[in-house]
């Protein structure tokens, strides 16, 4: 993929997969609490395999994101990201769950961007580029 221009995502759920991502040389990693062997959401395990993450990985959580407070929770354990499609899928008020996420505001870290090189012209801690008084 990288070759391409692009970058893969890594679905992981347990360290072996995890240590094999790494090995592997990935950087963009979905770690979730569903274990697929049963179906079941098991909480806490996406949180056990961020602690194992290599420090400039971008990691999202899946799995069991229901709500709000789940999304940010995830966050301030983390993560760069959440995927919450199957709470967006069987919400009756998207537009209120959504408005719940967006009021929370978070210091979140810049390491998703970083990781995959920035865009053309980001400059650290999101600020403008200075102006250049060459003529």
């Amino acid at each position: 993929a990288t070759l391409a221009g692009m970058e893969a995502v890594v679905e992981c759920h347990t360290q072996i997969e995890l240590e094999m991502a790494a090995q592997c040389g990935a950087v963009l990693l979905l770690l979730t609490d569903l274990d697929r062997t049963t179906g079941q959401v098991r909480r806490g395990r996406a949180v056990e395999l961020r602690r194992m993450c290599p420090e400039l990985v971008c990691t999202v959580a899946s799995g069991g994101i229901e709500t709000a407070r789940d999304a940010w929770g995830m966050m301030d354990a983390g993560f760069d990201g959440v995927v919450m499609g199957r709470a967006l899928m069987n919400c009756m008020n998207k537009d209120r769950l959504v408005g719940e996420i967006k009021s929370e505001k978070r210091d979140v870290s810049m390491r998703v961007f970083q990781s995959l090189g920035g865009f053309p012209g980001m400059m650290p801690d999101d600020k403008e580029p200075a102006e250049s008084n060459d003529e």
